[in-house]
């Protein structure tokens, strides 16, 4: 066993599984799926098209030396290829970067760089590893990668460079940080700036400390960068290596969540999380225990209670729950852990979390890739809608990263390695308490009864104050079925009516929006 330095916190508000119910209105199931030829790699860019996975940059050693010598960053674990694997049928598809252009092919070698997959499209931006002269650098470059003709060129081994184009600008000289779209606008967050061999003499390390936003012009050909912003918080902004995950504002706005990233002035974790949107940022007070470090994330509101959920599965943080005495710890060394905890922001605004009694099946997590399910119900921003989850649901998949044996693998002794493995993400939906009193004193939607039902079902619908509403149904897979009403409610109740005969039989969900909140209740059909 290895050592520790401990401080034993109070649970509270944090649930032991063995002891308490859990706060959240789900579960979480984690198997690991049959496969022996998936690629072992962390800290990559990844896409994904047609059930294939795509990755580029990253690499296939384990956690990065923590003194400058020997080589903390050994060049031959660079990875130097682009790697296709479709899980279906387990098979993985290889081809090597040489043959493209020598900065360009030193780009794309590089690992912890920023990216984004739009559509038919995946952009990346920065990373840290050795440019063509052999000198260790942060890159400032943009790549955009055609993925689908990409795929297909590393499946029939024909060239890599016709659907690989490359800008240079050293705005983009950033590792660590996260790429997101808001709007017309994209958002390059967090990160910093390293040149020179990490932890070596010559090293220069500069963070951005800021949210740095532009509007991207791509028509196939040229890429072209304007309307270039930064927005400097040197206070809250310092970090890297953090997550990012989108977020759904109890007014039901879009935006994002920042949280973690390394270093504060104590050479610990940020705490607080930050909502990030479009023009702006927003430091909350509260102070998270779990999420400090790039980790798998997933992100689901519910309508039901207006409630945000994020869940965050192993990675490395500052605390981890002892399971045996039902607390959680503070280890100031910064362990990988094997938890997987919820950050909840309730429709007040109020923040909670709770350690899932689902757990990691080893220190996994850290610097993983997720690869989503296709046709999930979900917010523009990616969020999933958790109502409208028929139930037990394949969400998505968790492959690669940093894996090892015991907590402390840098400073203790003790192998890490790039993770080969691929587990399937199952979420459950479970019922919720909503009551019929008006949400946020504004708007409630009733049970609908009878349900199930086989013709109509009847509803009521409250406003407490005259607004616009609309009242709509969605079928499991988030698609919208029908609209009941949409236009001006007086205060009030209002009988709201679901021809069921009109519906294929299964699981529906009644949503109703006004004045700035959501409610919702789920129906059934039978036959």
């Amino acid at each position: 066993m290895s050592l520790r330095y401990t401080l034993a916190l109070a649970a509270l508000p944090f649930a032991a599984p063995a002891l308490a119910q859990p706060t959240v209105p789900f579960t979480i199931e984690i198997e690991e799926a049959a496969t022996s030829n998936a690629p072992a790699l962390h800290s990559t860019a990844h896409a994904h098209d047609a059930g294939r996975w795509l990755f580029v940059t990253g690499r296939t050693d384990g956690l990065h030396g923590l003194t400058a010598t020997p080589d903390p960053f050994p060049a031959q674990f660079a990875n130097g290829a682009i790697v296709v694997y479709d899980l279906a049928v387990d098979t993985r598809w290889t081809a090597s970067l040489d043959g493209l252009p020598d900065d360009l092919r030193a780009s794309l070698r590089s690992q912890n760089a920023q990216f984004l997959q739009e559509g038919s499209t995946l952009y990346v931006i920065g990373g840290y590893g050795r440019n063509a002269a052999g000198a260790n650098v942060t890159f400032p470059t943009l790549t955009a990668i055609d993925v689908p003709d990409v795929i297909a060129a590393v499946q029939s081994g024909t060239p890599l460079g016709p659907h690989i184009r490359q800008l240079v600008d050293e705005r983009f000289a950033v590792t660590g940080g996260h790429l997101v779209r808001q709007g017309e606008r994209y958002q390059l967050i967090g990160g910093n700036r390293f040149d020179g061999d990490y932890l070596g003499g010559d090293m220069v390390q500069v963070y951005t400390e800021a949210i740095r936003s532009f509007w991207l012009t791509d028509d196939g050909t040229t890429l072209a960068i304007t309307a270039y912003e930064e927005d400097i918080d040197a206070d809250n902004l310092h970090r890297r290596d953090l997550n990012v995950a989108p977020v759904v504002l109890p007014g039901g706005e879009l935006s994002f969540g920042l949280f973690g990233g390394v270093f504060n002035q104590f050479n610990l974790p940020f705490r607080t999380p930050v909502r990030v949107d479009a023009g702006a940022h927003t430091t909350y007070s509260f102070e998270a225990r779990f999420g400090h470090y790039t980790c798998t994330t997933l992100a689901m509101h519910d309508a039901r209670d207006n409630a945000m959920h994020t869940v965050f599965f192993g990675g490395i943080g500052q605390f981890w729950f002892n399971e045996t005495s039902g607390q959680v710890v503070e280890d100031f060394l910064v362990p990988f852990i094997d938890d997987i905890a919820a950050l909840s922001r309730a429709s007040d605004g109020t923040w909670t979390e709770t350690v899932l009694a689902a757990r990691m099946p080893g220190y996994y997590g850290t610097n993983a890739q997720f690869f989503p399910s296709p046709g999930l119900p979900a917010w523009a921003n990616g969020a999933l809608r958790l109502e409208s989850l028929p139930g037990r649901t394949l969400v998505g998949h968790i492959h690669g990263g940093i894996t090892t044996q015991q907590p402390h693998p840098g400073w203790m002794g003790g192998p890490s390695q790039a993770s080969d493995e691929v587990f399937a993400v199952f979420v459950t939906p479970q019922p919720v308490a909503i009551d019929d009193a008006p949400a946020g004193g504004v708007l409630a939607l009733s049970s609908p009864g009878p349900n199930p039902t086989s013709a109509t079902a009847r509803m009521i619908l409250t406003v407490a104050r005259t607004s616009d509403v609309r009242v709509e149904v969605f079928d499991a897979v988030g698609r919208r079925v029908a609209v009941l009403r949409d236009g001006p409610a007086a205060t009030g109740s209002h009988a709201v009516e679901v021809d069921a005969t009109r519906l294929a039989p299964g699981h529906y969900l009644v949503r109703a929006e006004g004045a700035g909140v959501a409610v919702s209740q789920r129906l059934s059909v039978a036959r």
